[in-house]
């Protein structure tokens, strides 16, 4: 008969086993799931390619997150462990020594003032 080992979460089975006549065919085998990339849409600001890497990274490596500059990417070092890519995200903020804060105590304006956030990036308009 032929066996399809099962592993735990976040591993696959590398191949069936065969049972012919009391003997295995092998030893079950077993590898870590990779993770998928961040896709762009859910970042804003990121680049198109998420991660230097590529958009399938193996299990154990990193994901290198990537920003159209002047943006940077924070955390900028995502790990796949066993098909979950961590952290799971990652923001493409402007280095703040290149971003103004929102103006504060505006009276009958919302907090923060801008719909950017507190932080308003060199070039852009604070909404």
């Amino acid at each position: 008969g032929i066996c399809t080992p099962s592993f735990p979460t976040g591993y696959s089975a590398k191949e069936t086993v065969n049972c012919n006549f009391g003997v295995m065919s092998a030893k079950p085998t077993c590898d870590p799931l990779p993770c998928n990339a961040p896709t762009s849409a859910s970042i804003p600001g990121s680049m198109a390619s998420v991660c230097r890497e590529g958009n399938v990274i193996q299990h154990g490596k990193i994901c290198t997150a990537q920003c159209n500059a002047p943006k940077l990417a924070t955390p900028d070092i995502l790990v796949c462990i066993t098909g979950n890519i961590t952290p799971s995200t990652f923001q493409c903020k402007v280095p703040e020594s290149q971003s103004c804060t929102a103006p504060a105590s505006i009276t009958g304006a919302k907090s923060p003032s801008c719909e950017q956030g507190t932080d308003i990036g060199s070039g852009e308009v604070c909404k």
